[in-house]
């Protein structure tokens, strides 16, 4: 017996990972970079392959072109960039659910009990930020501290823009995106964005490496000690 709650997966590098007991060291950079560049945004509905790795990577930037206008700090920006490029990474381990569906969605736990979507996303979450050296966002947020805000408005920019990106012109006028979060896309915004776009050609490795080169230059910008 483990001891562990739960049972488990086991990812790319050999851990056994539960989902149900998430912990700081079985968290693996290489883990989540891979499950996040083999997972698809939108539930897969998108005009071609987009995945949440990708995703992250632009969230990332549009985060840190945000930040840079409250903060003339380099060390404050990299760490909003960081917990932008990791702001879905429980999903690694667990899935990409549509935004209409998480609200709905409870999970069982070995006491018994029902556990929210979004109580168990955040105690994967808590294991990855941990691994990584970082409070959690869902913790920052309780604090009133602005980076989860800051990553939240990130998160709706890079959506807002995906929507026009992947699906067709149409949509709009049809009115298929009036819940969508009311943002403003600005030149700046746009720009970062691009920026951080992968070709559509590039492999699910490559994004892989690349979202492992952007967290290890800002955790070494940080001097955080990192357990990944």
């Amino acid at each position: 017996m483990s001891g562990r709650a739960g049972d488990w997966i086991v990812t790319q590098s050999g851990v056994r990972f539960y989902p149900l007991d998430p912990r700081p060291e079985d968290v693996k950079l290489q883990d989540v970079a891979r499950a996040l560049s083999q997972k698809a945004r939108w539930g897969g509905h998108c005009s071609q392959f987009y995945s949440v790795c990708t995703h992250s990577l632009r969230v990332m930037a549009v985060a840190e072109q945000l930040a840079q206008r409250v903060s003339k700090d380099p060390l404050a920006v990299a760490m909003i960039g960081l917990y932008g490029l990791f702001h879905d990474g429980h999903e690694a381990y667990l899935a990409d659910v549509p935004r209409p569906v998480k609200p709905f969605l409870f999970t069982g736990t070995p006491s018994g009990l029902c556990a929210s979507w979004h109580e168990t996303e955040d105690a994967v979450d808590n294991a990855i930020f941990s691994a990584v050296g970082l409070m959690p966002l869902h913790q920052r947020a309780a604090t009133l501290d602005p980076i989860p805000g800051l990553v939240k408005l990130a998160d709706d920019l890079v959506l807002v823009l995906e929507s026009r990106e992947l699906f067709p012109a149409s949509f709009s006028d049809r009115g298929v995106w009036s819940a969508m979060p009311k943002v403003e896309i600005t030149d700046e915004i746009r720009e970062a964005a691009s920026m951080a776009s992968l070709p559509l050609s590039a492999s699910c490795a490559y994004t892989a490496e690349r979202f492992m080169l952007k967290a290890r230059e800002r955790i070494g910008l940080l001097g955080l000690k990192a357990a990944l």
